[in-house]
């Protein structure tokens, strides 16, 4: 909303070329989009794996309430996690607007979806607690694959949100039957 009150709906063209460069220049043969992507997984993925913060997260995001009994801070680390969020969602915007040239409102309309597709199918629960770095970068590879294939294919856009649909509804089972085998659900 802030983005069509801010433009009056309007598109914005012209990029200045240091912004440009993130979106569309190289390092060598490397985009540095690319580099820019690799060094917020690993940024992700020091904070979450090799850090107590990290450790926190996944106590928070499997039972906030035995976190809380633990002595975590647990509206600290809400709120540090959508700080951290807040910022990959900014990187990830300013290289997309770097490789439109420009600041389109709409832009990044629905790519919620393939986002949650990606980490749910990259082994990230529903139920909180469960998945890494790593796996939603491969889920997020696949729904790249997903997309690039279906419009290779000519396959109408309606029914992308169908098939991704599906996937997470056959993810959501497999996770379940996981969850009922480690005896995390009943």
């Amino acid at each position: 909303g802030f983005a069509f009150q801010f433009t009056d709906a309007a598109s914005i063209y012209g990029m200045p070329p240091l912004i440009s460069r993130l979106g569309i220049g190289y390092v060598g043969n490397i985009p540095v989009a690319v580099i820019l992507l690799l060094a917020c997984y690993l940024l992700a993925y020091y904070v979450l794996e090799k850090s107590r913060f990290g450790t926190y997260v996944y106590a928070v995001g499997g039972d906030r309430e035995a976190a809380f009994k633990a002595g975590i801070n647990v509206p600290r680390i809400v709120f540090l996690v959508y700080l951290l969020h807040g910022f990959f969602v900014g990187v990830s915007s300013l290289i997309l607007c770097a490789r439109m040239d420009g600041v389109v409102p709409a832009l990044g309309v629905g790519m919620e979806f393939d986002v949650i597709t990606a980490v749910i199918l990259g082994g990230t629960s529903f139920s909180g607690g469960v998945g890494n770095v790593w796996g939603s970068l491969m889920g997020a590879l696949i729904i790249t694959l997903i997309n690039t294939a279906l419009t290779i294919l000519n396959v109408s856009a309606f029914y992308y949100d169908i098939f991704k649909g599906s996937v997470i509804l056959l993810a959501v089972i497999l996770d379940t039957f996981r969850q009922r085998r480690l005896g995390i659900v009943t």
